[in-house]
């Protein structure tokens, strides 16, 4: 038997619109689960994120893990799209650099994951 997700388009006010949904997860740089958080499926983004502060998680604690990230030399990507304003950033070298990039984004290990109550079988995503 095959799962498949199905997800209706919200419409915006421009005539387009998102498909939201909730989730659940672990992931591995934060010690609690999360259930029930809203996430929006982004059909034209080329890597799956989950922006740790959408999680509600606080400034001070969104700093302290993209330091030890930083520091702890985690794969990271540079962002693109409407988060930037199709802005081409250079790639950070300084750690002072890598802490003032806001569309940099850190690979980490996601566990548990289910959409919409559907299991959805990945292994990395980045925040």
């Amino acid at each position: 038997m095959s799962k498949f997700l199905e997800v209706e388009l919200t419409p915006n006010q421009y005539g387009g619109g998102s498909f939201n949904c909730k989730a659940g997860f672990r992931l591995d740089n934060l010690a609690s689960s999360f259930q029930n958080i809203d996430v929006k499926i982004d059909t034209g983004c080329s890597i799956s994120t989950i922006p740790v502060k959408k999680l509600k998680v606080s400034d001070r604690i969104c700093r302290s893990l993209k330091e030890a990230d930083i520091n702890n030399n985690v794969i990271s990507v540079r962002s693109y799209g409407i988060e930037t304003g199709g802005v081409f950033h250079p790639e950070p070298i300084t750690k002072r650099q890598k802490m003032r990039r806001e569309a940099l984004k850190f690979q980490h290990t996601i566990s548990d994951m289910k959409i919409d109550g559907v299991d959805i079988p990945v292994s990395n995503i980045f925040s």
